[in-house]
């Protein structure tokens, strides 16, 4: 379900959006960089243009509970989405080497837009778990949304 998502419903002026993974996280992260970015996709399935502002949040759910991200010091700004358009917010991941005690394993990503009432849960598409805790080198966490990198 790399590009599929699952609709999340409410929030400020009526925005409604699907949210998926971009096309370009599709990609496995790569294990031999210490971290990788995949983008979160936002698309507005409303009637209108919809502005939004914010981080989303995220919980990643695996075998060793849940773990909800942190967010980056990237500045937060407003964004406006027309009808069928989509923004997005980079999410850094850490890969785990295999065999390490602080890896997290992945199954699935609770992700509810800003100001939104519902959330989506996307499955992760990737085999990789991912390197859990502060002691992680380079940590995974989340930027606001209406940044984009990749797809």
């Amino acid at each position: 379900m790399a590009n599929g998502g699952a609709r999340a419903f409410g929030g400020a002026g009526g925005c409604q959006w699907r949210t998926g993974w971009s096309t370009a996280s599709g990609d496995a992260p790569d294990t031999k960089q210490p971290q990788t970015i995949a983008s979160l996709k936002f698309t507005n399935i409303g009637s209108r243009s919809c502005t939004v502002r914010g981080f989303p949040g995220v919980d990643l759910v695996g075998g060793k509970g849940t773990w909800s991200l942190g967010r980056s010091t990237q500045k937060v700004e407003a964004v406006t989405v027309q009808r069928g358009a989509s923004t997005y917010s980079p999410v850094y991941l850490a890969p785990a080497k295999d065999g390490t005690a602080q890896n997290f394993p992945v199954s699935s990503v609770r992700v509810t837009p800003p100001n939104a009432t519902r959330t989506a849960i996307l499955s992760w598409p990737w085999k990789s778990d991912l390197i859990g805790g502060k002691s992680a080198p380079y940590g995974t966490y989340l930027d606001p949304i209406g940044l984009h990198f990749g797809g």
